[in-house]
C-alpha cells in the first residue's frame, strides 16, 4: 500500500515538473446542453452552457479573480446572468463564468485552485435546476477557446452522420444517405447534417471536427476547437465564417464546401470526430454526371 501511494506521490511530482495540465473532471451532477460552436436563435455559442442538480460552481482551472458584474452584461450573446472573471495571469487566460448569484460564497478570496467553490449559481424553479455558462479567453492571441479543452467529460458515444446532400445549381438536392443510384449533375454546395452526443444525456452537442475527403485526398476539416475574436472565422478555416457554414440557419446542419468534378465515379469520404476522439464514419461512391445530362427516365415519365 505504501509503494502504491509512494509511486502515486512521484507521478504527480514529475507531473508537475514537465508543466503538464490535467483537465478539470467535469461532476455527474453538471450535463451540457450546448456546446462551443453551437447554434441558436441565429446566435453562435462561445462557451458551453450546463445545467445541474445542485447549485455549487467550481472553477475549472487556477486563477484569480479581477471582475464580478452584479448586473446582467449587455454584450452577451448567448447566455444570461451575472458574470464572474476569473484570470489565470502566466498562462495568459480568461475564464468567464456567467448565472452566478449575486452573493457568491467566497467574498473575500481572491485566488484560486482548480476544483475550488467558487460560488452558488442562480437556480431556476421553473426548470428545477441551475444552469450556468463557461467561456474562455485566449488573452495573448485573442482567440476564444473551447471550454472542453480543460475539462473531461464521459464520453464513449461516437457521432451521429444525420445526412450528407448536394444542393446543386438547378436546385436539386441529392441525399448520399438516402437509398438510389448517387449520382449528382456536375456538382454543387455539399452539406452535412451530424452531431455529438454524450454519456447519460439527452442534448445533441456540436462534434469537435468535421473531415471530407475524395478519392483519398482531404478536401475540407473543420475543427470547432477556437474562434477568432476579431471576426468569428474558425481558425482553421480561415475564409469560412459562420455565416457561411451556418447557410441554413439549422443547428447541427452545415455547409461544408463547393465541389464540381469531371464526369466520372468519386470516392467520397466523410469523417466526424467528437472530442474525446470517438468518431463515424460514411463512405459512398458517387457517380459526377455531365452539365447536359438528361434523366431519360424521368423524361419518359413527363
Amino acid at each position: 500500500m505504501k509503494k502504491l501511494l509512494f509511486i502515486f506521490i512521484l507521478f504527480i511530482y514529475f507531473s508537475v515538473l514537465s508543466g503538464e495540465d490535467f483537465s478539470y473532471k467535469l461532476d455527474s451532477n453538471y450535463k451540457i446542453i450546448s456546446s462551443f460552436c453551437d447554434y441558436k436563435n441565429d446566435q453562435i455559442s462561445t462557451g458551453v452552457e450546463f445545467n445541474a442538480k445542485n447549485e455549487e460552481c467550481n472553477i475549472i482551472y487556477d486563477g484569480e479573480v479581477v471582475f464580478f458584474n452584479k448586473n446582467r452584461p449587455g454584450n452577451i450573446r448567448y447566455n444570461k446572468g451575472n458574470l464572474l472573471v476569473i484570470e489565470n495571469k502566466e498562462k495568459k487566460l480568461r475564464f468567464n463564468y456567467y448565472n452566478l448569484k449575486k452573493e457568491f460564497v467566497n467574498t473575500k478570496k481572491l485566488l484560486f485552485k482548480k476544483g475550488e467553490e467558487i460560488g452558488l449559481l442562480d437556480f431556476n424553479e421553473q426548470l428545477k435546476e441551475s444552469r450556468f455558462y463557461i467561456e474562455v479567453v485566449d488573452i495573448k492571441n485573442e482567440k476564444i477557446l473551447n471550454p472542453l479543452n480543460f475539462i473531461s467529460i464521459n464520453d464513449s458515444i461516437p457521432p451521429l452522420i444525420v445526412d450528407i446532400y448536394f444542393k446543386t445549381d438547378d436546385k436539386q438536392v441529392v441525399s448520399l444517405k438516402l437509398k438510389g443510384e448517387y449520382k449528382v449533375k456536375r456538382g454543387g454546395k455539399v452539406f452535412i447534417k451530424c452531431f455529438d452526443k454524450i454519456n447519460n444525456s439527452n442534448y445533441n452537442i456540436m462534434p469537435y471536427s468535421i473531415k471530407i475527403l475524395i478519392d483519398g485526398v482531404e478536401k475540407t476539416n473543420f475543427i470547432f476547437d477556437n474562434l477568432n475574436k476579431k471576426d468569428s472565422f474558425f481558425t482553421i478555416n480561415k475564409d469560412i465564417g459562420f455565416e457561411k457554414i451556418y447557410y441554413n440557419k439549422e443547428p447541427f446542419d452545415f455547409y461544408v464546401m463547393d465541389y464540381y468534378g469531371l464526369p466520372g465515379l468519386i470516392g467520397f469520404k466523410v469523417i466526424v470526430e467528437d472530442f474525446n476522439g470517438n468518431k463515424s464514419v460514411f463512405i459512398r461512391n458517387l457517380k459526377i454526371l455531365p452539365p447536359d445530362y438528361i434523366d431519360k427516365k424521368s423524361e419518359n415519365k413527363e
